[in-house]
């Protein structure tokens, strides 16, 4: 770091301004998080399991089918149909096919494949991500939209889960980091004005 990148005078109003001794160890500092989100592998097994333990559904995809209708009559007659008959995600897929107005999924059964958490509006996320929630469960959810019938089709685990929990990982340890550095960073800085 140059001591022109360090100057105050290039800061703006309302910024802390450092001197040249502490910028190398914000640069330091900056360093160490890029390469800690950077590598998985700076993260134990033990460490990334921990994190996906802690809030699972935040690194699931999950399956489901729906039937999007405008009225809670018309999706209770449709849940109906469907217990009163073969009871299968296929018929679940031909009933979706015949009835549902989801322009998005209709032509392919009602099928939403690899849905993350907070893709969908609250009600139907939850829906999707609720614990209990296993292959087969049925149920109704009312959204803006209108009303769903709901069918789980599956729960598996992100590809891309270790990278998530890495920087979950990575953005606590920047927190701790600068925590501890913030009182030696701060002496030495004025306030601009």
């Amino acid at each position: 770091w140059s001591s022109d990148v360090c100057s105050s005078d290039l800061l703006p109003a309302g910024a802390y301004a450092a001197t040249t001794r502490v910028c190398p160890e914000a640069a330091e500092l900056a360093a160490e998080y890029s390469a800690s989100v950077a590598d998985v592998s700076n993260f134990t097994d033990g460490e990334l399991n921990a994190v996906r333990d802690a809030d699972p559904a935040r690194y699931d995809l999950v399956s489901v089918r729906h039937i999007l209708v405008e009225d809670e009559d018309t999706a209770k007659d449709i849940l109906a149909q469907w217990e009163s008959g073969a009871r299968t995600e296929d018929s679940f897929a031909a009933l979706a096919a015949d009835n549902s107005t989801d322009p998005g999924s209709k032509d392919n059964g009602g099928l939403y494949e690899n849905v993350y958490q907070g893709q969908m509006v609250p009600a139907f996320d939850e829906w999707c991500f609720d614990d209990a929630r296993k292959a087969g469960d049925t149920g109704i959810v009312a959204t803006d939209y209108g009303y769903h019938v709901m069918y789980f089709v599956s729960r598996a685990l992100n590809p891309e889960w270790k990278t998530a929990a890495a920087s979950s990982l990575a953005s606590e340890k920047l927190a701790a980091l600068y925590e501890g550095v913030t009182p030696e960073l701060l002496d030495g800085m004025k306030y601009i004005d």
